[in-house]
């Protein structure tokens, strides 16, 4: 509940901002935009509020790790947790502990005994096979 309450209020000036962006002619002789350039800086606002509020709906993210883990289930190099539905709320996501290292820390990764640059080949491979392949894209990869 804290969030929702909490993101109110920012998205609230977000709009106003969005709004007075609308307003402005940018496109004038000398504005940042060139005269071919349309933008619907509301519209753009509210796509956002809708895909934030997704996020923190903790049901609709099970749905989504439970589609992933199902679309690669095959690949042996990624992972994504088991869910708990008789647990999860659209405040609380139970899953899976899974361990990992986060792709920023190479010197843990070599430690590790992994190839930094295959899991980069490996990562830009899932992105395209999420996109074209599948039509369904976790844009939030991170480990356990």
């Amino acid at each position: 509940q804290y969030l929702r309450e909490l993101f109110e209020v920012d998205l609230g000036q977000l709009r106003q901002v969005a709004a007075f962006a609308d307003a402005l002619d940018l496109q004038s002789e000398g504005g940042l935009l060139d005269r071919n350039t349309q933008r619907d800086w509301v519209g753009v606002f509210e796509e956002n509020k809708r895909l934030l509020y997704e996020e923190i709906d903790y049901i609709n993210e099970m749905k989504n790790c439970d589609h992933f883990r199902t679309d690669f289930e095959r690949q042996k190099h990624i992972r994504a947790p088991k869910t708990y539905p008789e647990f999860t709320t659209d405040k609380v996501l139970a899953m899976e502990y899974v361990p990992g290292i986060k792709i920023t820390n190479v010197e843990k990764i070599v430690e590790e005994g992994l190839d930094p640059v295959e899991i980069s080949v490996k990562m830009a491979q899932s992105f395209l096979d999420q996109l074209c392949r599948h039509g369904f894209f976790h844009s939030d990869p991170h480990p356990g």
